[in-house]
């Protein structure tokens, strides 16, 4: 998009003969020879110095377009508004939105250049170019604006894609996390279990050792006691073996 230019000429019959007056004009003369030839920091440099002698439309019109070629597309912008701003000439102000509706266009401002391009053709509804432009940034900003809305839409979809992935991963924690809990819970009933288990066969073996010496004592005096009668039914034997026993007396 090429921007368009505003010759010093068109101010020359204005400027009186004085030595400011005429060191301006040969800045600007300067300006729009080193802007012709492409040298465009020597022509932003005099249209600087020209500027701050009188800050007129031409110089800021001008230094617009300076900028413009240097890449620097925002600071164009402001310089072309203010252009447009000073001015009073319709054709003027319309070139001045002009081409800052390139400059925003430029620095991928394609809500703002729109605009630009919408006061440009208020000014002059027959600008052709201007008219392209519009329509051109219209349709490039309504596929911006679709791409936009396709990826913001990407965007939620990725983002409730996380959540519930994170989500699933939370709850395969949890689950885990219980399962873990539940395993731990019966291993701890089993050790106890086997604990009352190993207890109780303990008790039982005390017991049952317990028994068994108590058996044996029971049995020893059950021996005894056989042993205790059948002593008394020998003495009772040998007392009636005795009785019996015929004596002899000597003669």
């Amino acid at each position: 998009m090429k921007s368009r230019f505003f010759l010093s000429f068109i101010l020359l019959v204005l400027l009186p003969f004085l030595s400011n007056g005429q060191s301006r004009h040969m800045m600007l003369r300067d300006a729009d020879t080193a802007y012709k030839n492409n040298m465009y920091q020597e022509a932003e440099s005099n249209y600087r110095k020209a500027r701050e002698l009188d800050k007129d439309v031409q110089a800021t019109f001008n230094l617009g377009n300076t900028s413009y070629n240097q890449g620097k597309f925002e600071e164009a912008a402001k310089y072309f508004e203010e252009a447009g701003n000073l001015s009073t000439d319709a054709q003027i102000r319309s070139n001045a939105f002009f081409n800052k509706g390139n400059s925003m266009h430029q620095a991928g401002d394609l809500a703002g250049a729109l605009d630009s391009y919408k006061e440009a053709l208020k000014l002059n509804p027959n600008d052709a170019e201007a008219r392209d432009n519009y329509l051109s940034t219209l349709k490039k900003l309504r596929v911006q604006e679709q791409q936009q809305q396709q990826q913001q839409e990407e965007n939620q979809d990725q983002e409730q894609q996380e959540q519930e992935n994170q989500q699933e991963q939370e709850q395969e924690q949890q689950n885990q996390e219980q399962q873990e809990n539940q395993e731990q819970q019966e291993n701890q009933e089993q050790q106890n279990n086997q604990t009352k288990e190993n207890e109780k066969e303990q008790t039982q073996a005390a017991q049952s050792e317990e028994n068994k010496d108590k058996l044996n004592k029971e049995e020893v005096d059950r021996l005894l006691e056989m042993i205790q009668r059948e002593e008394e039914r020998m003495q009772e034997k040998m007392k009636g073996k005795k009785s019996n026993k015929k004596i002899i007396k000597d003669w």
